[in-house]
């Protein structure tokens, strides 16, 4: 499964979740005001801390910084 999946679409089955839930977490900090620590939780990150790692190294900012730039709401 990990070599098709590599040869099909060029990254690994782990990187591909990853940036499925990043974009999950994208979407709730643009379309909510909900707690960055509770979109942790809703997009399978251990806590606030992992969400933000892996979202820095997805998008080269963080998740804050993401919905102060991306936000309508606020």
């Amino acid at each position: 499964l990990h070599r098709d999946f590599m040869r099909l679409f060029g990254i690994t089955p782990n990187h591909y979740i990853r940036e499925v839930r990043v974009g999950v977490a994208r979407h709730l900090l643009e379309s909510t005001q909900e707690a960055i620590g509770n979109i942790a939780a809703k997009t399978g990150f251990y806590d606030q801390s992992h969400l933000t790692r892996q979202f820095k190294t997805s998008t080269g900012i963080t998740p804050t910084e993401y919905r102060r730039t991306y936000s309508p709401l606020g």
